[in-house]
């Protein structure tokens, strides 16, 4: 069985978990580079016929919630019409594609992809993430009364430059994570689950993806952090460990997609 992922640039989180990840797992699995089944995602590239021409099956794996952008929405409405199946990384993302194209998608998890950390203590809070998220972020910062340290690739004045070596070294450093959610709520967890892995607490906004993880902190982010800040979370975080390593392990989102796309072929 073969497959290509398409949409490979490691600096985007949503590559690693959605493309480069599943593909290590899916060669431990037996599955090659080839063309049998093409995965597609993102938007920086144009539907065209002759991708199905060169692949027996197109799967389109969504994401992110553009369908209502000016900018994106016509792309993924249309490639969600010409894929062969559609996958995506939440239920609620799932509701939201059956609602806007009236197909089914298949629900993948975000794997982990770091070391397991013991929960320790820091100071200050941080925020990382993709500028598309920063607005969120923004309107949460009447909420946030402590040190915040920003870590994004938008190239603004106070924010720290987007490495995966700051990232790690910022959640080293730092005593929690604050996560606002703004009002999208098809996102997966995978941002709270990085948190979790580097021993941290994720103070995160409500979303769906966040209320199934025991001992994160959902809800009001003031009242979160103001918690975070006078007491030790390291019960809280080691009892979210132990349901994150089972339950995004690369291992199990590996045989997820194996069973996804075998069933194609």
């Amino acid at each position: 069985m073969k497959v290509t992922f398409v949409q490979a640039d490691e600096n985007l989180a949503s590559a690693r978990l959605r493309n480069l990840i599943p593909q290590r797992e899916l060669k431990k699995l037996g599955w090659q580079e080839g063309h049998d089944v093409i995965v597609l995602s993102k938007h920086n590239w144009s539907w065209d016929e002759r991708i199905r021409q060169a692949f027996r099956k197109v799967v389109f794996d969504i994401c992110d919630d553009w369908f209502d952008t000016e900018e994106w929405g016509a792309h993924y409405r249309l490639v969600s019409q010409k894929a062969d199946l559609l996958t995506c990384n939440s239920p609620a993302m799932a509701e939201r594609i059956r609602e806007v194209t009236g197909r089914d998608a298949v629900v993948i998890d975000d794997p982990w992809e770091d070391p397991q950390v013991l929960p320790h203590l820091g100071d200050g809070v941080l925020w990382f993430g993709n500028k598309a998220n920063l607005q969120d972020l923004v309107e949460a910062l009447p909420q946030i009364a402590y040190p915040l340290t920003v870590i994004s690739d938008h190239p603004a004045k106070g924010i720290t430059p987007w490495s995966l070596q700051t990232q790690q070294q910022a959640l080293r450093a730092c005593r929690a994570v604050v996560i606002p959610t703004g009002t999208r709520q098809c996102k997966s967890a995978n941002r709270a689950v990085t948190a979790i892995r580097a021993g941290k607490m994720a103070i995160c906004g409500d979303l769906p993806a966040y209320r199934e993880i025991p001992g994160l902190w959902v809800g009001n982010l003031k009242d979160g952090l103001d918690w975070v800040m006078s007491e030790d979370p390291a019960d809280r975080v080691r009892e979210a460990q132990a349901y994150v390593h089972e339950r995004f392990h690369p291992k199990r989102i590996g045989r997820q997609w194996h069973e996804t796309l075998k069933g194609l072929l």
